[in-house]
């Protein structure tokens, strides 16, 4: 799955949105892929929205998600939001985009990890979560980022309840009329 990020006016629209300003580290760019940057939307210890630029390490079905996952790869985790305007999904060698209907964006779910180095410096990454495709992409791919709604945004933010919990509140598809497919001219 490859994943979009194009905002016309992200200042405005992320500051609307999300609250936020952008970091000076962030570029927009059209293509976020796992191993590249991309900008994320979290809370810093204070409890306030933050911007910041992280790279995208992988993804992970967040029903298959278990304690173990957390006590083996890192030693801090926190919720955080990619948003998007849409991504690409490739079928029989055919690329679609996937948006919303209404143009807004979209909030993927992800989790922020940090680590170690071996040299000793503090690394920061993303794992973005995917659930079961719905009824619209599940002819294109059987996988789907986990989307948020827009009520839900603070809450998965803020890690209110226990994040096992949290991941099988959330990680159902989101409806299908609320999106769109469009055959893409370019990859």
């Amino acid at each position: 799955m490859q994943l979009k990020f194009t905002i016309t006016d992200p200042t405005e629209q992320l500051n609307t949105v999300y609250g936020v300003q952008l970091p000076s580290d962030w570029v927009a760019d059209d293509s976020i892929k796992y191993g590249k940057q991309g900008l994320i939307v979290r809370h810093d210890q204070c409890g306030k929205r933050q911007a910041m630029v992280r790279r995208m390490l992988g993804a992970a079905d967040a029903l298959t998600i278990d304690k173990r996952w957390f006590k083996s790869t890192v030693f801090k985790v926190c919720q955080c939001i990619v948003p998007i305007n849409g991504y690409r999904v490739c079928s029989s060698n055919i690329w679609y985009e996937v948006t919303m209907k209404d143009g807004s964006l979209m909030h993927c779910a992800a989790i922020c990890e940090g680590w170690q180095s071996k040299g000793g410096d503090i690394r920061e990454g993303i794992i973005l979560l995917t659930t079961a495709a719905n009824v619209l992409l599940a002819p294109l791919y059987n996988k789907m980022p986990v989307l948020l709604h827009q009520r839900e945004l603070d809450s998965w933010l803020r890690g209110e309840r226990p994040i096992l919990q949290e991941l099988n509140r959330i990680a159902s598809p989101y409806p299908s009329e609320l999106m769109q497919v469009e055959q893409c001219v370019t990859k």
